[in-house]
């Protein structure tokens, strides 16, 4: 009895181990589920190797009543250099049917969009910003938007 549960704690272990370990993982959470066009969840990362390729992800997590299948935000990146980059990321949300794409846990919908992976191009502090891109003054139903960043595997 004994000898299984270990056996079975072990397998456990490692196949817990084979997963994607992230360089930086994080989240900005929104007052009351809205996010305001004002409002910017900004993350702070400092990147020690530039040789090794990364995926991007960001993430967003809805309630099961947010009204729309997909979100725009604008991801803003500002380097060690004060250098800056700019891009606008369709994350969606359901199928054209209403079917959730993301994972669904309860009344929560968890969505990501990955970047193909690319090496940060120099050391130090990088800030990333992410802003909701809409014309909407606040976006009800948003729980939370982050970022997550995955070394590629060789």
């Amino acid at each position: 009895m004994v000898n299984k549960f270990v056996m079975i704690l072990s397998l456990g272990l490692l196949l817990a181990s084979c997963g994607e370990r992230p360089m930086f993982d994080n989240s900005y959470t929104f007052n009351n589920n809205a996010w305001n066009q004002n409002e910017k969840a900004v993350f702070h990362v400092e990147v020690e190797d530039t040789l090794t390729p990364y995926y991007f992800d960001v993430q967003l997590r809805t309630t099961t009543d947010y009204g729309f299948s997909n979100l725009w935000v604008m991801v803003n990146i500002t380097a060690p250099d004060s250098t800056t980059s700019k891009q606008a990321v369709k994350v969606n949300i359901a199928d054209d049917k209403g079917k959730w794409i993301g994972t669904k846990s309860g009344s929560l919908v968890s969505s990501a969009m990955r970047f193909s992976a690319q090496q940060f191009p120099l050391k130090g502090s990088y800030t990333f910003e992410i802003e909701q891109a809409t014309n909407q003054e606040e976006i009800q139903e948003i729980v939370d938007v982050g970022i997550r960043i995955i070394a590629k595997e060789k």
